[in-house]
């Protein structure tokens, strides 16, 4: 799902000083609505040069470091320009958007909350809380600011398409879907909330207008990665991996609420599963273990696995998954990345590699076999789980998104990689749509 839309402060709104930098203000400005960062930068910083206290230009500054990635270069130019003026709600949104950025969720909260205590109809700080707050997972509170930012303003796409996500993803489909709808009747082309809409549908069961939608999306940005994926699916054409930028958009997305539906609402229960399995070939082992916990998302899977570690490292692709994996503080290292780079660079460091549910977005496993063969010492354990595939020797894309992996299928690939199937247990690994996903938790050993 494509993830929510922050903004910052609009640049047409900022007051001049009447004075003569005025003129060279208002030409770094132009460039600035322009897109043309380079020129405004230089420009501002050529006002500063000569007067370092220029509020505006220090403000506009900051929001080109915040627009460039440097939010701690951003960070520092809004301080100085909130220590003279603490009373602008577009600086106190911006210096959000900058601390939301560098990780300082709270103190962003406080900034957009002193931005609405002055100007209590600023529609964009209720949007850019309602962001900030879910990440701490304050969803009921961050509805109420999505909604009182379209309240203010009736024609704020974005605000809407944020409200869709969130509805979306706490799983008010209905009340989703009609966000959407409202913020594509706004802005025709916004191909992401198309596309999202188009997801939802497919969440409902409605895949004809889902397709529809998909197809829309790719006409109106050809790049869009989750409508190419999903169309796919839909059409029944099975391709190697999910997009990157698919994965990393559904699972940041979900991030703050990811644990609670899955374990609470999907009855998911992989890792517990993963730790039986490989708790019986072990048998009575005791040396601790080398473990490498691969998509490892919010970590579910680590405090099961602790106690036998030496060492513990988690991988995930997703950066918002992997900062509610550090809270858990059993991981001795995360990573942020794809899990093949990572498993390539490694030679025989693990005793166990761990997989819970990563390959329902990788198709063809030959190249992670592979790598993860390497990655494993001698006797190491490779230990995943894989949705039921048809009768065949391939894998498949499902209508859902997912790729489905048939025992055949892994049996000759272990085969062909050198591993020695130890233990397979049939389960059923969640639910989706009140209807049981049935699977395989697999665990292989390097026969090398």
């Amino acid at each position: 799902m494509k993830k929510n839309k922050h903004k910052s402060g609009n640049t047409s709104r900022l007051e001049l000083h009447p004075d003569e930098l005025s003129e060279k203000l208002d030409k770094a400005l132009k460039y600035h609505q322009a897109g043309k960062l380079q020129k405004a930068k230089a420009l501002y910083q050529k006002v500063l040069k000569s007067h370092p206290d220029y509020n505006d230009a220090l403000h506009m500054l900051g929001l080109v470091f915040h627009q460039s990635g440097d939010n701690n270069a951003a960070l520092r130019l809004y301080n100085k320009a909130i220590a003279n003026n603490q009373n602008s709600p577009e600086l106190l949104t911006n210096f959000g958007n900058a601390l939301e950025a560098t990780g300082k969720i709270e103190d962003a909260i406080a900034a957009f909350k002193k931005a609405i205590a002055i100007k209590p109809n600023f529609s964009l700080a209720h949007n850019n809380l309602g962001n900030s707050l879910i990440i701490r997972g304050k969803n009921d509170e961050a509805i109420a600011s999505f909604k009182k930012a379209v309240a203010l303003e009736p024609n704020y796409a974005d605000a809407y398409f944020n409200l869709g996500n969130l509805l979306h993803a706490t799983h008010k489909l209905d009340e989703a879907a009609l966000c959407f709808r409202q913020a594509i009747a706004i802005e025709p082309r916004f191909a992401d909330a198309i596309s999202n809409l188009g997801k939802l549908l497919m969440d409902k069961g409605d895949n004809k207008e889902a397709v529809s939608l998909f197809e829309r999306a790719i006409e109106l940005n050809k790049n869009n990665a989750m409508a190419q994926h999903l169309l796919a699916a839909l059409q029944g054409r099975t391709t190697n991996t999910a997009p990157e930028s698919y994965v990393i958009g559904l699972f940041d997305g979900a991030a703050g609420f990811f644990d609670q539906h899955l374990v609470e609402e999907l009855d998911y229960k992989v890792p517990q599963y993963l730790q039986s399995a490989v708790s019986y070939v072990q048998g009575e082992k005791s040396k601790p273990l080398d473990i490498l916990d691969i998509g490892c998302g919010t970590g579910l899977c680590g405090p099961l696995f602790k106690p036998w570690a030496t060492k513990l490292v988690g991988v995930d692709i997703a950066p918002k998954m992997l900062k509610q994996a550090a809270e858990r503080n059993v991981y001795d290292q995360l990573i942020t990345g794809d899990i093949l780079p990572v498993l390539r660079k490694t030679k025989s460091a693990y005793d166990i590699i761990l997989a819970a549910d990563v390959f329902i977005y990788i198709g063809d496993l030959k190249q992670i076999f592979e790598a993860g063969k390497k990655a494993l010492k001698a006797d190491g354990l490779f230990a995943f789980s894989v949705e039921s595939g048809n009768d065949d020797d391939q894998f498949s894309l499902l209508t859902t998104g997912r790729y489905a992996h048939p025992l055949n299928y892994i049996r000759k690939l272990a085969a062909a990689t050198g591993f020695r199937e130890v233990k397979t247990d049939a389960r059923v690994l969640r639910t989706d749509r009140n209807a049981p996903v049935n699977g395989f938790i697999v665990v292989l050993q390097n026969s090398a």
